[in-house]
């Protein structure tokens, strides 16, 4: 167990050697961020639908049979589950 220990935390301390050695870089570079932010822009993680050109489609399929509300309104309702949404988008 203790050399497993020893493995897992030298992966960790790794890690975290690489992220000091790029912050120290980043701080060295003295970049200058726009006023009122704290990152760079384009951090952000992609949205779903940027991923998946299919996924708004395939869940509108999914919806649809069993909407009970305007299919014109925004709010939808329907009287699937979790669980059911869950394997429609698995198969």
């Amino acid at each position: 167990m203790g050399s497993e220990r020893g493995a897992r935390g030298g992966a960790w301390w790794g890690r975290v050697r690489g992220d000091l050695r790029e912050g120290i870089a980043e701080l060295e570079r003295r970049e200058r961020l726009a006023p009122g932010r704290v990152r760079r822009p384009g951090g952000r993680r992609k949205r779903l639908a940027e991923i998946d050109a299919t996924l708004l489609e395939d869940l509108e399929l999914l919806v649809e049979a069993d909407s009970r509300s305007d299919p014109e309104s925004l709010l939808r309702w329907t009287s699937k589950s979790v669980r059911h949404f869950a394997a429609g988008c698995a198969g």
